[in-house]
């Protein structure tokens, strides 16, 4: 364990206020001759319950001040794979959204509440419009539990269109009670 004289305490609380750990760093090993590693100053640091600074709401001064950039930003329609099937798309406004969603809605408009996209074909790739089809939550689940995805390809389109029709009937049957 390396002893920290006064003069180098000193020197990393002051310097820690305005500057991110790396570059304090740096100043410090350049100001007194040594090679510490940021590590090595951190820990200095925290031992000595030396925090970062806080803003006049309570929240720490770190880094990402204004005008800084993350570096692992990513640009508006950035795409990243999640799991096995989905694909994350990142929308302008920096959220993410999944990219058949995102799809559907350039064409369509937004997505309405209790809605979701099916993939006509199964396949989670085939992002054509042609493929992409509004459904219920509701019908969804009648067409999931008639095993929809695991049908013959020519069995789909009857497939879906009853559970279409037997989801409305349970919305109409529920309104009557």
């Amino acid at each position: 364990m390396t002893c920290y004289s006064e003069e180098h305490i000193s020197f990393l609380k002051d310097g820690y206020r305005t500057m991110p750990i790396g570059e304090l760093t740096e100043a410090f090993n350049d100001r007194f001759g040594l090679d510490k590693t940021k590590r090595a100053v951190k820990a200095a640091l925290e031992r000595r319950n030396i925090r970062a600074p806080v803003d006049e709401h309570g929240r720490h001064r770190g880094l990402y001040r204004k005008g800084r950039v993350a570096h692992n930003r990513v640009e508006a329609g950035h795409e990243r794979k999640v799991g096995d099937d989905f694909i994350l798309v990142r929308q302008p406004d920096g959220t993410d959204k999944m990219k058949h969603v995102a799809i559907w809605e350039s064409h369509n408009g937004p997505l309405p509440e209790g809605s979701v996209i099916l993939f006509l074909d199964g396949d989670k790739t085939n992002f054509d419009i042609e493929n992409l089809e509004l459904l219920t939550r509701r019908e969804l689940l009648m067409a999931n539990m008639r095993h929809y995805n695991h049908v013959d390809e020519k069995l789909k389109p009857p497939v879906l269109s009853l559970s279409k029709l037997l989801a409305k009937i349970g919305t109409l049957e529920e309104r009557r009670k």
